[in-house]
């Protein structure tokens, strides 16, 4: 999978107009360059996901077969990120692990490498590789072949990975119901209204501040964005579920005020 569905802000103004991986490096796009590679090395069936002028990409690469390819596309109306992406495009990659990889990458790292990535039980093999000068603090540590949120040295994500499927099954389910971005109001606030009553059960006021910072978010976000959603079934049922959980949160504060107040 080569995952396109980026704005590329940090090349704007260029992909105001193109999408970062059509691009020209070399007197040929960077998405182009990188099929051509993948060819060489053996990978015949692509999928690519896009969201900001998709259309150019599609237009640009059609079927592939110029490549020697087949290629496959999973258009997103609005960009689903990394995870949301993938998780959406599926159906289209199989049952078996699969390499997902940044469409704008200029790289001479050996992709056939990938194919036995994945040992015993793992989900995932990320690549990594010395931090850039852009990016100086990296993104996870390496220990014994393993990857760490902290620790030393810390190296940078190369945009390289390999993944098993069943990592993105919980948010292939989650898209399946159209949970999309329309009701993340109503999810935070769901979040939000858990840690509350769990302030209460643990006498931990933490916890009630936390809660009440999210449902803060979650009503200013209910302003800006869902009063604009046009969907009128989705902005009735995002605005009775956050009232609905504010009320129960005034019936658990009401309830256990001694033990907020203790």
């Amino acid at each position: 999978m080569l995952l396109a569905a980026g704005r590329g802000e940090r090349m704007r103004p260029l992909t105001d107009a193109t999408p970062k991986p059509l691009l020209e490096a070399g007197g040929r796009t960077l998405v182009a360059g990188l099929i051509e590679r993948l060819a060489r090395e053996g990978f015949r069936d692509l999928v690519i996901n896009h969201a900001h002028l998709g259309h150019r990409i599609e237009a640009a690469l059609g079927d592939g077969a110029r490549f020697g390819v087949r290629i496959r596309y999973s258009a997103e109306a609005t960009a689903l990120e990394t995870a949301g992406g993938i998780a959406q495009a599926l159906p289209l990659l199989g049952a078996g692990p699969f390499a997902a990889i940044n469409a704008d990458l200029h790289t001479d790292y050996p992709f056939a490498a990938l194919r036995t990535a994945l040992r015993g039980d793992d989900l995932a093999h990320l690549v990594l590789v010395d931090n850039p000068p852009h990016h100086p603090l990296g993104d996870f540590a390496l220990a014994d072949g393993r990857v760490r949120n902290a620790g030393a040295p810390m190296l940078t994500f190369s945009g390289i990975g390999v993944y098993d499927p069943a990592l993105f099954a919980g948010i292939a389910l989650f898209l399946y119901w159209r949970f999309d971005h329309s009701l993340l109001t109503l999810l935070w606030a769901t979040e939000a209204f858990v840690v509350f009553g769990l302030s209460a059960w643990l006498r931990e006021n933490q916890f009630r501040f936390v809660a009440l910072a999210g449902l803060a978010a979650c009503l200013v976000r209910l302003v800006l964005v869902d009063m604009a959603e046009a969907n009128l079934a989705i902005r009735g049922l995002v605005f009775i579920g956050v009232g609905l959980l504010m009320l129960g949160m005034n019936a658990i504060y009401n309830r256990y005020r001694a033990r907020f107040e203790g």
